[in-house]
């Protein structure tokens, strides 16, 4: 029976982003051999791209079952030998590390596959879509001796980190509160993330991005959680979660995959306000507390704004993936290639899940849930 220190509490380290680490310079004698397993929708327009033109990385192996898709991958990358099956690939491609981006349901097999074979692991989150097969993750993981890192790429930001930065040296004062909100569109959906059963849902999908971030951002672990879940278009597409965090500081995440557009964080403190709106600016907001402030901010900036072009801007230009996703994969090929180990890790993983499924317990029992610091997830 394993335990993990503070498994999603006070003890671990669920904000060390291990900085020592990020931009250190490479120590490599070749490229390192990556394969991409899953080709799906994220895959198409974040994970190939990137990888592609990723210094020191050389993407030489794709898996994908729908053979249109597998096609699709072939014409993008014909220099890449293009599977039926992650099992056919781990079987037969010379590889260092495998970036999976299987639905959710595959994650656990897939990953404990890759590391029997002494892989290098970069495994989009959530880490599981259930505890018990994060855990046979970890165990491999373990054994293996490899690096694993989880896809919680917002932590790479630059928005984030300053804001990061500026909480910690006090630059709004103590923090009071944190409101956030990440949704989506309706969309079609494949048949699996249309059921938590099969690893969909708005939690897994989207509020996990916040979960993992916000305690991170604000440095103070979670203490309690609860949660409401809604089926507007699919099973618990729509999630309202409120967070307790050991400072205090209180954290309302809503999540949709049935509503706008939006990925929205507000950090409140007693002399300032941080706000991150990823799809108007690339730029964080620090608006101050007083009402003269925020309208001189305001002024600012809209003059920012005819200077400055937004996401929308960048995004209908065809600009490349956000950089978040750029640094955190560079983070990942460093590490492998370096021999050393990257955050976060498939521990910060384990505790996002498992916070998420505190909060789906608390959608079941009408409570708030209560997180111990020795907390053992199994």
């Amino acid at each position: 029976m394993r335990q993990i220190s503070a498994s999603i509490g006070l003890g671990g380290d669920f904000w060390d982003p291990r900085a020592e680490y990020f931009g250190q310079p490479l120590h490599m004698t070749r490229n390192l051999n990556v394969a991409l397993l899953g080709y799906g929708r994220a895959a198409e327009h974040i994970h190939l791209p990137v990888l592609k033109e990723l210094p020191g990385v050389d993407l030489t192996a794709i898996a994908e079952e729908d053979p249109i898709r597998r096609e699709q991958a072939q014409r993008l990358l014909p220099g890449a030998t293009v599977f039926e099956s992650f099992e056919t690939l781990l079987e037969q491609a010379n590889i260092d590390a495998a970036v999976i981006t299987l639905p959710n349901l595959l994650h656990a097999p897939s990953a404990v596959a890759a590391y029997d074979k002494g892989l290098h692991v970069y495994l989009e989150k959530p880490l599981a879509s259930a505890l018990e097969s994060a855990h046979e993750i970890i165990d491999a993981w373990q054994a293996a001796g490899t690096v694993g890192m989880v896809g919680h790429n917002y932590r790479f930001g630059s928005m984030q980190r300053e804001a990061r930065r500026l909480v910690a040296e006090g630059g709004i004062g103590q923090v009071v509160a944190v409101q956030t909100v990440f949704s989506t569109p309706p969309r079609d959906q494949p048949d699996w993330k249309r059921s938590r059963a099969t690893g969909g849902g708005a939690l897994l999908d989207l509020a996990s991005h916040h979960l993992d971030l916000l305690p991170w951002m604000v440095q103070s672990s979670p203490v309690a959680i609860s949660c409401h879940l809604r089926s507007v278009r699919s099973e618990d597409d729509t999630a309202a979660v409120q967070l307790e965090l050991a400072n205090g500081v209180p954290v309302q995440i809503l999540a949709s995959i049935s509503a706008v557009e939006d990925d929205r964080i507000e950090i409140y403190g007693d002399a300032g306000r941080l706000v991150i709106d990823r799809y108007r600016s690339d730029q964080l907001e620090v608006h101050p507390a007083t009402l003269e402030g925020v309208r001189l901010l305001r002024v600012s900036n809209a003059v920012r704004s005819l200077t400055s072009p937004s996401y929308w801007k960048r995004k209908f230009r065809g600009g490349s993936p956000e950089v978040s996703f750029q640094e955190a994969l560079r983070e990942f090929s460093h590490a492998a290639q370096q021999g050393r180990p990257a955050k976060p890790d498939l521990d910060d993983g384990l505790r996002c899940l498992a916070l998420m499924e505190a909060a789906t317990r608390s959608e079941a029992e009408s409570r708030t849930v209560r997180i111990e610091a020795e907390e053992e997830t199994r």
